[in-house]
């Protein structure tokens, strides 16, 4: 699964299979479900490719959108839960929690999914330590006790996508970069990889990104020229090119957007202009504020999963998290973040 808007390029969640196993598992209600699914997935794309049918079936595809999401969600779900009947122990899984500490965090997707938030609407509360937040992290701890190994703690953001190029990896909460890359490689996985919308919970479906911004210094000798260099880049001609020359990379959350011809140009687009309709600022409900963005770049979220997947009971993590957001609103916390 993958998508982009304005910057979002971190990965949270990576499930993987080894391709080969001493043993066949037993048959999986669960896997029959996945793998008819992406048959239906499969006739999309080959339909897309026929002459005539191309609009037809691409307004379809976007209907079903949500559903084909929530299949998704709960197909994954299930595969957790029966993985230790139906897997080898030879066979690889991984949670990238690392991951969850770029830009992108995707704690903040998972949480609001559940019905969670980190901060209160004003901005100034601390929203953590809630009961739905603790049924996000006792998810993280079964999903790493059940599925992950501990080596994922010490990835970067990279390797995620190096995991799912090499054949092993089946399914990651990412970017399409993998996608991207095995595409401008030629690597024949590339015919292997698809997308699909963000999975949803109780609370609905929602994503979190990064937005990238453009400024000009007060101070600066050029203020004017800055400003029609950034009047250019954004000429309907140079951004519409922009989003071209990034493979459908980026994702601007602006409808008119929406029709720009990439979407259409390959089937395995098809999903990602709805994503910008789920998409939020990290902090929401509350506003982007300096307080979320000392959350941010200090690993809060991520140091409350890997502390309670050490060990610590979850709710003493939150406590922890609560602490630490309160510092955050305050400003108590080092704005160059850690390392």
């Amino acid at each position: 699964m993958g998508r982009r808007v304005l910057g979002l390029g971190v990965t949270l969640l990576l499930l993987a299979c080894a391709k080969e196993s001493a043993a066949p598992p037993r048959t999986s209600e669960a896997l029959e479900r996945s793998a008819r699914m992406l048959t239906k997935l499969d006739q999309l794309e080959a339909d897309l490719h026929e002459e005539g049918s191309k609009l037809a079936v691409y307004g379809e595809l976007e209907q079903r959108h949500s559903q084909t999401s929530q299949i998704a969600c709960q197909v994954a779900d299930e595969h957790v839960q029966e993985m230790r009947a139906i897997t080898p122990l030879e066979s690889k899984h991984a949670l990238d929690l690392d991951g969850l500490r770029g830009p992108g965090i995707t704690f903040w997707s998972v949480l609001w999914c559940n019905g969670g938030k980190v901060l209160e609407t004003d901005g100034k509360t601390p929203a953590i330590n809630s009961d739905k937040a603790a049924q996000v992290v006792e998810w993280y701890k079964e999903l790493y006790r059940d599925a992950m190994e501990p080596e994922v703690l010490s990835w970067d953001n990279a390797s995620n996508n190096r995991f799912l190029l090499s054949g092993k990896g089946s399914w990651i909460h990412n970017p399409i970069s993998p996608y991207v890359a095995a595409v401008e490689k030629k690597l024949p996985i590339a015919d292997e990889i698809n997308h699909h919308n963000s999975p949803g919970g109780p609370g609905g479906i929602h994503s979190a990104t990064g937005v990238n911004s453009l400024g000009i210094w007060k101070f600066s000798k050029n203020v004017a020229l800055a400003k029609d260099f950034i009047k250019f880049l954004f000429l309907k001609e140079n951004y519409n090119a922009f989003i071209t020359a990034g493979s459908a990379f980026n994702q601007p959350p602006v409808k008119h957007f929406g029709e720009h011809p990439i979407w259409a140009s390959n089937p395995k687009y098809a999903m990602l202009p709805k994503e910008a309709e789920y998409v939020h600022e990290q902090g929401w409900p509350a506003k982007p504020n300096a307080a979320v963005q000392l959350i941010v770049v200090n690993f809060i979220l991520p140091d409350i999963v890997a502390k309670a997947i050490n060990g610590m009971p979850t709710r003493r993590a939150l406590a922890w998290g609560e602490d630490q957001v309160k510092l955050a609103v305050q400003g108590k916390l080092e704005t160059k973040g850690k390392s």
